[in-house]
């Protein structure tokens, strides 16, 4: 995509290109217990809905550590674009090896998506419990789905759920599992054609970015050792917040834009 907005030092458009995904696992939590009447709760212990909301809370709380390092598609990302950010940010992005730390900070603390980037991310997307309201249930089930950043296993996740949540009584089960994909490069000729037909569409600069969510690319990983995720479409990056939410929507000047793009590469790609 073409965002604008979401580089630090660098408010224009960029075309994001993604090289690259992050892991993708979804933990089933469970807890069990006799239930009951409504009208006479457990009184020297939490019921199983208190027990499975506070073990949440915990591991909402106790985010995996970030990473950022030049084995990074951040890094490249972040040398790419230094030459065209604000003067105190290209000599930052410039110098990454010297302030990799003050940059792995400012990603972690500047929002969503760039926190995104450079950690295993944590998200309770489903919970249920009770079925009736003057019935204590004997069940209750959270569904938590972490995007695993690359320098991350399944196994430094489960553990680091594990210890958060600190309380045994709760099962952990891996409900669906898929691994981080492979890199590809950015110095090959179709990622110069994409570059390129980006240029003359939108007058802007491309980067390297890593995939947040996930793709069906994964079912192309063992045909290709280069894959390149991009949708010609220009978003603000106020304007991602859209994503699977309400009134998802595209400006009728994007999609003939994008028809441009796409007419561009393939003259550009068999010139």
């Amino acid at each position: 995509m073409i965002i604008s907005g979401g580089m630090p030092g660098y408010k224009s458009g960029v075309g994001m290109v993604g090289i690259a995904e992050k892991g993708n696992v979804t933990f089933e939590l469970e807890i069990n217990g006799p239930g009951g009447h409504s009208s006479m709760p457990p009184i020297h212990e939490d019921g199983l809905i208190s027990i499975m909301g506070k073990a949440l809370s915990r591991l909402q709380s106790s985010q995996m550590p970030s990473h950022f390092d030049r084995n990074q598609v951040i890094w490249d990302m972040l040398e790419s674009l230094a030459w065209r950010m604000t003067p105190v940010m290209s000599i930052v992005c410039s110098n990454l090896w010297l302030f990799s730390p003050i940059i792995k900070v400012v990603f972690t603390n500047l929002s969503a998506g760039a926190a995104a980037l450079v950690r295993t991310t944590t998200a309770i997307t489903v919970i249920s419990g009770g079925v009736k309201t003057n019935v204590l249930p004997n069940s209750v089930k959270a569904y938590v789905n972490h995007r695993i950043h690359p320098n991350d296993t399944l196994e430094d996740v489960l553990n680091h759920d594990r210890n958060a949540i600190k309380d045994e009584r709760i099962q952990i089960r891996n409900v669906g599992f898929t691994p981080h994909s492979p890199k590809s490069s950015t110095d090959v000729l179709a990622y110069n054609w994409i570059q390129r037909t980006v240029q003359v569409v939108y007058g802007c600069p491309t980067a390297p970015m890593l995939m947040t969510g996930n793709t069906d690319t994964r079912h192309y990983w063992d045909l290709s050792k280069n894959i390149y995720r991009f949708t010609p479409c220009e978003l603000h990056i106020s304007e991602t917040k859209m994503f699977h939410g309400l009134n998802e929507r595209i400006k009728i000047e994007s999609v003939a834009k994008a028809v441009d793009f796409f007419e561009s590469f393939i003259l550009l790609s068999c010139s």
